[in-house]
């Protein structure tokens, strides 16, 4: 009978160790807190191409994005978003305009969230034969842009200018209004007698 209670205590005993080693790994576990940092943007499209945020050194693309992290309290993370990120349609390109959120390095201390913030530009050509024409240019997507030369040279006149290929048309300036895509202009000259 002895032998059977003996075996008992040490049973409970062994049952009440467990718990308590159970119950220590689950405080270490709320103890060991972890946050989500997030990385996103804004002003970028799906034609972005190539690194937009490298995050502890891996990088991360537009289709990654927005790119959530977990981690433990006093974490630090490293991150840059890049100036200039470029796109798959010609003559277009996103610019750096600034980034919501704590400043690289951040030691995590709670939730945060950054954010890169870009703007639109798209590349207008500007092209002439003679004269100092207003020169090639990325242009903010929304704003105004004016090309121009100066005519006549010593030996040549500008007879006018077409714009994106079209037909030519008398004058020495243009201006492009609320640029929504790229653009080209070309001047025409003829030698004067």
């Amino acid at each position: 009978m002895k032998s059977i209670l003996s075996g008992w205590k040490l049973s409970i005993a062994a049952m009440l160790l467990v718990s308590v080693l159970a119950f220590s790994v689950l405080i270490t576990s709320v103890n060991a807190r972890q946050y989500i940092v997030t990385f996103s943007q804004t002003g970028l499209d799906a034609s972005a191409t190539g690194t937009v945020v490298t995050v502890n050194d891996e990088a991360k693309t537009y289709a990654d994005l927005p790119f959530i992290k977990w981690v433990e309290r006093d974490t630090i993370i490293r991150y840059n978003y890049e100036d200039v990120v470029l796109s798959s349609v010609p003559g277009k390109r996103y610019i750096l305009d600034n980034v919501d959120g704590p400043d690289s390095p951040i030691k995590v201390h709670d939730a945060r969230t950054v954010r890169g913030r870009y703007d639109t530009q798209y590349y207008i050509t500007v092209s002439s034969a003679h004269d100092g024409p207003t020169p090639s240019a990325w242009v903010d997507e929304g704003s105004d842009f004016t090309a121009s030369v100066t005519s006549p040279t010593l030996d040549w006149m500008c007879t006018g200018f077409s714009v994106d290929g079209g037909a030519y048309q008398s004058g020495t300036s243009h201006t492009f209004i609320d640029v929504q895509q790229p653009h080209t202009i070309d001047f025409a000259w003829e030698m004067q007698p």
